[in-house]
């Protein structure tokens, strides 16, 4: 009786783990899609930019959504690791 409920609360915590990283790697794609856009409308508004002297404000824009997107890197990677052993 107590194997079967030891069983079946690792595969909850299994269970739980396997939903977190989905939702890290779903939210990592996601601040990796906003980073590749807002590089994407770097470029195509470089000219305007330059004019404006706006450059260091995109570039901050841009910066802010790696940031995230490298929190959500660690966290993931800790996930896997936990997961590992």
């Amino acid at each position: 009786m107590v194997m079967v409920m030891v069983m079946t609360v690792l595969l909850l915590l299994l269970l739980m783990m396997m939903m977190m990283t989905s939702l890290f790697f779903m939210y990592m794609q996601e601040c990796g899609d906003q980073r590749l856009k807002r590089g994407t409308e770097l470029l195509q508004n470089i000219k305007a930019l330059k004019l404006f002297v706006w450059e260091q404000l995109m570039a901050r824009r841009v910066e802010e959504v790696r940031k995230r997107q490298l929190t959500f890197l660690f966290k993931a990677a800790c996930l896997k690791a936990a997961m590992s052993e």
